[in-house]
């Protein structure tokens, strides 16, 4: 019997991880080598093993699960044919007319030839699931591979003493109740573009066209689900939608606090990240960052000798480097208050003095920070006060003098691109495509996956 070890299952899942990458995206390597290096997570799988194929040329029924699940993987806006799926299809049939000729060297080669494929599919779809079919664009500033390794060791582990094949592929995917909603709606359009294509006529093409868009569209943002990690994260949550130009304070799931954003310049767009809140700042500095000082406030300074002066901008002195940064107030671009969160882009979330903004449906006008129309309704909620306790806060800190709150509670911060929203009734609402990122990744996948 063809028994095959889990620790070089987990070795193909580290060496995709690895890949190489072109236009943006990611290119998983999963060739088996000869000698397989040790990798510091393999230990946990070296007393585990799970058959496909045996001698004989019997098919185990988690190989027919991982077949099940590999052939309805498009549900999950996948693409079958990245687990080499038809390629494993022939060989089942190839092995079962050489056990009908009774050729048992022929059966022999075929079922380590599958056994291998499936041991690659198993990994790749795995991977696929747990972080996305393409180069995570979020920014994770706590890690996510360490919190990725935590998580295989763990549920990998446990799924394995019952082998279930099953179940210890749906424990990779997406646990957000976003991903889900996302998947149901993909179901129903598969099933509107199958009908069209039924009664497809000239006239429909550019009605066939809309379609596959969506379904594009949706499977793009089921794969923004994904970056997004497996940390389901704290009960207070910071949701920050670009192209909707939209912020939601939700507590378990419950809207508690909804307002408009500003967002960053096509030329300055807004990353995608997930981190943690730190604090609030009243009254703040701005600090500002080397990309706008080289941009923007150098060129001014050498044609007006008096621009910083005027602007309350001072050079300050730390740690033997220089760095540029205006006093609060009323020409300060941060307002009144300033949400500071770890990420490496510079990027925060603060108040604004120009709310007329506001007004503009498409709001991308900064340089890529987040500005929010309600600042002081938003630091109240997280301070737990009421809007009036946390005004008379405010007005007993000196205007222009800079106070910090150490925020002591959980909030996660997502600033996420989501094209798709759902409106009131449940219905899908598909998004301006702000910065073009749906039309880059749709490039990717037909040219990548061929759908």
């Amino acid at each position: 019997m063809l028994l095959f070890k889990l620790s070089r299952f987990y070795y193909l899942f580290a060496a995709g991880c690895i890949g190489f990458s072109v236009f943006s995206f990611t290119v998983y390597n999963i060739s088996l080598p000869d000698k397989i290096p040790q990798h510091p997570l393999t230990g946990i799988f070296s007393q585990e093993q799970i058959t496909w194929i045996d001698d004989s040329g019997t098919v185990s029924e988690n190989a027919k699960v991982l077949l099940d699940v590999l052939q309805n993987s498009c549900l999950d806006g996948l693409n079958p044919e990245d687990y080499q799926f038809s390629g494993i299809r022939k060989n089942l049939k190839d092995l079962d007319q050489a056990k009908k000729d009774a050729n048992t060297l022929k059966s022999r080669g075929l079922a380590a030839t599958l056994n291998r494929l499936l041991d690659q599919a198993f990994i790749l779809y795995a991977m696929h699931q747990f972080q996305g079919r393409f180069r995570n664009e979020v920014d994770h500033p706590y890690g996510q591979r360490r919190i990725t390794a935590v998580f295989l060791k763990d549920s990998i582990s446990k799924a394995l003493l019952s082998g279930d094949v099953r179940r210890m592929l749906a424990a990779f995917e997406c646990p957000l109740p976003l991903y889900k909603r996302y998947k149901n709606l993909l179901a129903i359009y598969l099933a509107r573009r199958v009908q069209s294509y039924a009664r497809v006529s000239p006239g429909k093409v550019t009605v066939m066209n809309t379609l596959d868009s969506q379904i594009m569209i949706i499977r793009i943002n089921m794969e923004r689900c994904r970056w997004y990690g497996r940390d389901p994260g704290s009960d207070t949550q910071m949701i920050i939608n670009i192209p909707s130009f939209r912020l939601s304070l939700q507590v378990r799931g419950m809207h508690i606090l909804e307002m408009k954003i500003i967002a960053g310049l096509s030329r300055h767009p807004t990353p995608m990240i997930r981190s943690e809140m730190k604090g609030i700042i009243l009254h703040p500095y701005w600090n500002i960052p080397p990309g706008i000082l080289a941009r923007d406030i150098l060129p001014a300074t050498r044609k007006d000798s008096s621009y910083l002066s005027r602007h309350q901008i001072h050079k300050v002195h730390t740690g033997g480097k220089v760095r540029y940064r205006q006093d609060p107030g009323k020409g300060n671009p941060l307002g009144e208050i300033k949400l500071t969160f770890s990420n490496r882009h510079f990027i925060s979330i603060h108040d604004t003095p120009d709310k007329e903004l506001f007004k503009k449906n498409i709001r991308s006008f900064s340089n890529g920070c987040i500005r929010i129309e309600k600042a002081r309704q938003l630091a109240a909620a997280l301070l737990h006060v009421d809007s009036a306790n946390f005004a008379n806060m405010l007005d007993s800190v000196p205007p222009r003098q800079e106070t910090w709150i150490l925020y002591k509670g959980a909030c996660d911060i997502l600033v996420t691109y989501r094209t798709i929203e759902f409106d009131d009734s449940g219905n899908p609402v598909f998004l301006r495509d702000v910065y073009g990122r749906d039309r880059k990744m749709m490039k990717l996948l037909k040219w990548v996956t061929g759908l």
